[in-house]
């Protein structure tokens, strides 16, 4: 795929992934369910890969992938990156930042939160990849998932939100929503890469 293809794949991951967020909803009037968001949303980010390659095995590897990694990976708790209106509800991902004895809902905590859910999104469809290749350098994109999920939500919730520029029903001035957005350029990122190594 040539760079230009691939940055208009990033792209259209970021819009996706956004859509997924929430866009869905509030920009298209879709009303779809959790569930069958993350279906569609997963299953519109394959079928260019897909396509383009003609391995039609990337549209369950990919979709299958990203659905279940976003089942396990509630990262709703973590997403303030220290800054909690409310105090999230308890969940079974507290486990990790407490292995460190990071304060509940500081930065450390949220950012620790934020790097396992991105494991969590990313090693499924790895997984698959490695299966079809067995490119075990692939397995390299975990970690980079999670450090580049923790990591995009940090830089995000730096920006104060005023900065925030305003898409009506796309995007609000909250670093949440920009940071879903840069989160799904890394996702094109990550299956541009593992889809050149077929």
């Amino acid at each position: 795929m040539s760079i230009l293809l691939g940055l208009i794949y990033c792209i259209f991951c970021s819009f996706v992934w956004r859509l997924r967020g929430g866009a869905w909803a509030t920009l298209l009037n879709i009303h779809m369910g959790t569930t069958v968001t993350r279906l569609v949303s997963a299953a519109l980010i394959s079928l260019p890969l897909a396509l383009w390659t003609g391995n039609l095995i990337l549209i369950p590897l990919i979709t299958g992938g990203l659905w279940l990694g976003l089942v396990m990976a509630g990262y709703g708790p973590y997403m303030g990156m220290g800054d909690h209106a409310i105090t999230p509800a308890p969940t079974w991902i507290n486990f990790f930042p407490r292995l460190f004895g990071f304060e509940p809902y500081s930065i450390k905590w949220d950012f620790a939160g934020m790097w396992f859910c991105g494991l969590l999104l990313s090693m499924f469809v790895v997984a698959g990849y490695v299966w079809l290749d067995h490119h075990w350098w692939s397995l390299l994109w975990i970690p980079l998932s999670g450090f580049g999920f923790a990591g995009i939500y940090l830089l995000a919730s730096k920006v104060p939100d005023h900065l925030w520029p305003v898409w009506p029903g796309f995007t609000a001035k909250e670093h949440e929503v920009f940071g879903e957005l840069g989160y799904g350029l890394l996702v094109g990122a990550m299956l541009l890469s593992l889809t050149n190594s077929l």
